[in-house]
């Protein structure tokens, strides 16, 4: 789904009860080939934000952003 923020990837299981096992399975090794392909691209699972990943990331790291506009009237 893209979106101003990135591209949200989802992947859903829908299976029988009794096959949730064998599909989690799959599911999970679906998901390890995008963590492997896509890499550092990815930023965030469930519903986590580019930005609310940034401040974590700068929290823990003990680190600070600044940004300076100029010339544009604000």
């Amino acid at each position: 789904l893209p979106n101003l923020g990135g591209v949200r990837l989802r992947l859903t299981l829908r299976c029988k009860a009794e096959e949730k096992e064998q599909f989690l399975l799959q599911l999970h090794s679906y998901a390890e080939r995008l963590y492997d392909t896509l890499g550092d691209s990815i930023f965030g699972e469930e519903t986590a934000t580019l930005e609310q990943t940034l401040v974590q990331l700068l929290e823990r790291n003990r680190m600070t952003i600044a940004f300076a506009e100029s010339c544009t009237g604000g």
